[in-house]
């Protein structure tokens, strides 16, 4: 069975009020900590992230990192986040139906018999490394039947939402059917899943213009986005909007990641060459530099491999 509970409305009267934090944290940590809130049913996706590539996301903090994080109940307790912001994104899941189109998406890439259970939250526009880094979209679908998402619910994120779940549930498919060998998935594990979610979305979602990139792309209305987003805040641009990480307060900043783009014929030997020479490496940061490429690793200070951004992807 396809579960995709409706976590906006049982969230929304929490994200969109106005209360102390003390009395916050109290009305809402039923629904968060308690033997039924929300990180006691995505526990198994933590427990067994490690076997399908989770660790390799956290030494990087991108792709489903932030997801998988909660940083901060997925911005429930960020004292920088604007409830008008939230209770705009919380909106728009309800009329643009995202746990329809979850289950949707989850249908037609495994089938009407899938037991999966899919929890997608709308995320945190005060969240920095969330909406710059994984520009508003974060998920993990590595542990089988389970999804864990992210989503600032844009219209062109909403426009690569199919893809993305499509790569998610695709990649929890195959780490079911074909467990690493060890503890951690070697390189060559992981690109060997990649490929599959790659092949998988370009079949079935053919509008995808780079189906190995859906998730890492810029949406084309990505500048305008944060621009509302800047306007719901009341500051001049988004690179002025202060972010407050566990009391640390720092400005968003002109920083961005690098686009994916395609490898040319030689760009291509090159990069094939330096990740076959690393193809059994289970080193989490190893994998993150062949996988994400330098300008990603060096931001946490791991060893680069000389390689472009999502070199491993677009091999």
């Amino acid at each position: 069975m396809i579960h995709v509970p409706d976590l906006a409305t049982r969230l929304a009267p929490f994200f969109t009020v106005r209360h102390r934090p003390r009395d916050l944290l109290k009305l809402a940590e039923p629904h968060l900590q308690g033997p039924e809130g929300l990180m006691s049913l995505i526990q198994p996706i933590l427990e067994n992230g490690s076997q399908s590539g989770l660790e390799a996301m956290q030494v990087v903090q991108i792709d489903g990192y932030d997801a998988c994080a909660a940083q901060q109940g997925w911005g429930l307790f960020n004292p920088t986040r604007k409830v008008e912001a939230s209770a705009w994104a919380f909106e728009r899941f309800v009329s643009e139906d995202v746990p329809g189109r979850v289950h949707a998406a989850v249908e037609r890439a495994l089938g009407s018999q899938a037991d999966l259970t899919a929890y997608v939250l709308p995320a945190d526009p005060a969240h920095r490394n969330l909406m710059v880094w994984n520009r508003g979209l974060s998920g993990f679908g590595g542990t089988p039947g389970f999804l864990l998402a992210e989503l600032w619910p844009s219209d062109g994120n909403l426009a690569r939402l199919d893809a993305s779940v499509t790569r998610w549930v695709t990649l929890g498919r195959h780490w079911a059917d074909h467990p690493p060998a060890g503890p951690r998935p070697t390189l060559g594990e992981m690109l060997n899943a990649e490929r599959k979610a790659a092949q998988r979305v370009a079949e079935l979602c053919p509008e995808e213009p780079m189906p190995w990139a859906c998730c890492f792309r810029t949406p084309d209305d990505w500048p305008a986005t944060l621009d509302h987003i800047a306007s719901l805040y009341g500051v001049a641009s988004f690179s002025k909007l202060d972010t407050n990480v566990y009391a640390t307060v720092i400005q968003v900043g002109n920083e961005r990641p690098p686009e994916p783009r395609p490898l040319d014929m030689d760009e291509r030997a090159y990069v094939e060459e330096v990740i076959d020479s690393a193809r059994d490496e289970t080193s989490p940061s190893i994998i993150a530099a062949h996988l994400y490429g330098d300008d990603i690793a060096a931001r946490f200070g791991h060893d680069a491999a000389g390689l472009p951004a999502y070199a491993g992807f677009a091999l």
